[in-house]
């Protein structure tokens, strides 16, 4: 099933947020918050990179 988490695991690319915009531009994914998503992808790896 292609859901956004899905499209997340897949290696960023142009092409990975083309084939995203046209999915939910069609309805087969809902929209989201894009900024909030890349938000905290980054902040969850900023978080891995800290000293434990």
């Amino acid at each position: 099933m292609i859901s956004h988490d899905s499209l997340d695991a897949l290696p960023a690319s142009r092409t990975r947020d083309y084939v995203r915009g046209l999915l939910v531009e069609h309805g087969a994914l809902p929209r989201r918050d894009e900024l909030l998503a890349r938000f905290t992808t980054w902040s969850d790896q900023a978080l891995d990179r800290l000293p434990r």
